[in-house]
């Protein structure tokens, strides 16, 4: 007996459907969509301001000086720069944090407090630390504490 086109669909959707459900991890998605107050750039960048500032506008070249903390989707933090107040101080545009921080932080304005939700493209890292899945959305909590002279 011959299998029909239909035979032959269900039995490929049959073994293929758990394949591709079972091969990405849980908040695998490499891409953001926005939610309501935030905003998606066109690399692919979301953020959204907490709280928005009332100091001079930080922009390329800008020696810059935040607060930052660094959180998987679980909630994971794998780093803060808060817990010892030590502000972490660039160039912005200078290549001295990775694309996705330096984009979420040129237009902030001092005082200003942004969620960003920076994709794996925006990484720029070479390596991803092993506890970084590479696939995973980071989410950055950032306050421009100032613009330094």
């Amino acid at each position: 007996m011959r299998p029909t086109k239909l035979t032959v669909v269900i039995v490929f959707a049959v073994l293929m459907i758990p394949l591709a459900l079972f091969s990405q991890s849980p908040g695998s998605a490499t891409t953001v969509a926005p939610q309501k107050g935030q905003v998606k750039t066109r690399s692919g960048l979301v953020y959204e301001i907490v709280a928005k500032g009332t100091g001079p506008t930080a922009k390329r070249g800008h020696k810059v000086r935040i607060h930052e903390t660094l959180a998987l989707p679980d909630g994971t933090v794998l780093f803060t720069s808060r817990k010892n107040n030590q502000p972490v101080t660039f160039v912005l545009g200078g290549d001295q944090v990775i694309p996705g921080v330096d984009e979420g932080v040129a237009g902030m304005r001092v005082g200003e407090h942004r969620k960003l939700f920076v994709p794996p493209s925006l990484d720029g890292r070479k390596f991803d630390p092993a506890f970084i899945p590479p696939d995973a959305i980071r989410h950055y909590d950032i306050e421009l504490i100032e613009i330094v002279k």
